[in-house]
């Protein structure tokens, strides 16, 4: 006799609460179910059910007995899950959060190259500046932008690092008194992201000693795609990450200051919900990224 089988039977008992709601249940005949825990009984040496005209109780082997089953069990179908996947192409909706300045432009492309490779797989992407709760408003995962992930609750995997820079336009750093330590800020307009703790209060750490300098400026957002359109219209100077602003590096739209100083460091990170099965559609993403985002040497333009 099929233990395997046996032992599904035996689970099923216990969901269902009798014998013969197990046997209902299976379509089988309520003999086949006693045969069942009969052989496993058997196997064991000891009784697993108590039995009497009114109910069905497990005897302390089979509360043990039934412990170790249901987590056999739950890694078999995880693994016949994942094994099932392997034999077919992901697909099914897939929804993913993240913030405005990045998922406009970096993870836009990334999505519709993915998209060309997994036409199966449905993408709902939803670009905000609000954190979302991933397992509260039913979103598969995230792509954060952040020096230190806060949510422990969810898997991390880094896909790509971002440096933070200070930039102005040419023409504005021309017109302007030089720039050559982060005191001589006191004296340019500072465009101000308010998205970060710090933002009154610009930091530049070098050589283990960190320099704080309060700015102020004509213009301040959550918006870090507005600062940077600021600064290219030669407005003042913006603390802006790598990734937003590389191209514009590269071709003199902007240009960095105080190189010498460092400000802060971001991580790219995708979060998702942990699960004992990641479901293929999460996976082939998640992949993906990580070879998109494998190697941006474009960021660290300067």
């Amino acid at each position: 006799m099929d233990t395997l089988v046996c032992i599904r039977t035996f689970g099923k008992i216990i969901d269902a609460g009798s014998f013969a709601s197990a046997a209902r249940s299976l379509r089988l005949s309520p003999a086949t179910v006693t045969k069942h825990v009969q052989h496993l009984e058997r196997r064991l040496g000891a009784r697993l059910f108590t039995r009497n005209t009114r109910q069905v109780t497990l005897t302390e082997a089979g509360m043990r007995y039934a412990g170790h089953c249901s987590a056999m069990l739950a890694d078999l179908e995880m693994v016949e899950a994942e094994v099932g996947e392997l034999a077919r192409r992901p697909q099914g909706r897939l929804r993913v959060t993240a913030a405005y300045d990045f998922g406009a432009r970096e993870l836009q492309p990334a999505v519709l190259a993915f998209a060309q490779k997994f036409p199966e797989i449905e993408i709902d992407l939803r670009l905000t500046q609000r954190m979302i709760d991933l397992t509260g408003e039913e979103f598969d995962l995230a792509v954060r932008c952040t020096a230190r992930p806060k949510e422990a609750t969810l898997v991390v995997r880094r896909l790509a690092v971002s440096r933070l820079i200070a930039c102005a336009a040419p023409g504005y750093l021309n017109a302007n008194s030089a720039l050559s330590a982060p005191s001589d800020l006191r004296r340019h307009n500072c465009l101000i992201y308010t998205g970060t703790s710090w933002h009154d209060v610009w930091p530049f750490p070098r050589k283990g000693a960190m320099e704080k300098v309060s700015v102020a400026g004509n213009i301040r957002t959550n918006d870090n795609g507005l600062l940077r359109k600021a600064a290219i219209d030669g407005l003042g100077v913006t603390i802006q990450p790598s990734f937003n602003i590389w191209r514009d590096l590269q071709e003199g739209r902007l240009e960095q200051v105080l190189g010498e100083w460092e400000i802060e460091e971001l991580g790219v990170y995708v979060a998702f919900p942990e699960k004992r099965y990641l479901p293929g559609k999460v996976r082939a993403f998640v992949d993906f990224l990580a070879s998109h985002f494998v190697s941006r040497s474009g960021w660290e333009a300067s």
